[in-house]
């Protein structure tokens, strides 16, 4: 795909996403993306690893042009307990933007339907696998990294989400 389109073809995916009703926040945006792109999105946003798991400074400014051109709208709230700051994200529906397949439509449904947590765990996991593709090792990274977000429950999930066809190979 050109490099011009790929903004929009992650708006699109923003959008159907949001079908999901779990509010998307950057966070949420880059781990989705990034999964996506993992599951045969073509895109080409290259990631390193950040704080909350793999980044992308490429998406990042996508996401800034795509607010310029008033696609996409961020309203800012605070975080409960320690007031940080953070974005809510939603994209116009009336943009003209690309339209998913059924099955991508299908793709993106089903990484939407886990928690933004679940997301990010599940992104690092997979980032740690590229370095060091010893599960183990990765799992043990993971844990190490994000200790208060792999509770069973989230790891849980985490390897059901990996587990769809989607991620197979």
């Amino acid at each position: 795909m050109m490099r011009i389109g790929v903004y929009l073809l992650a708006a699109a995916c923003l959008r159907e996403s949001a079908k999901s009703n779990a509010p998307i926040t950057r966070t949420r945006a880059q781990k989705l993306i990034n999964l996506l792109q993992r599951a045969g999105l073509e895109t080409s946003y290259r990631y390193r690893m950040h704080f909350y798991g793999p980044f992308s400074d490429e998406l990042s400014g996508d996401l800034e042009l795509l607010e310029s051109y008033g696609i996409l709208h961020s309203e800012a709230r605070e975080r409960q307990g320690d007031g940080k700051p953070y974005y809510i994200l939603s994209i116009d529906e009336d943009a003209d933007l690309p339209e998913l397949d059924a099955d991508f439509q299908g793709k993106v449904a089903g990484i939407s339907a886990y928690s933004t947590e679940v997301l990010e765990i599940a992104a690092t996991y997979l980032a740690l696998l590229d370095i060091d593709p010893s599960p183990e090792l990765a799992m043990q990274r993971l844990r190490s990294k994000k200790p208060d977000k792999c509770t069973d429950e989230n790891l849980a999930d985490m390897r059901k989400l990996l587990a769809e066809p989607v991620f197979a190979g």
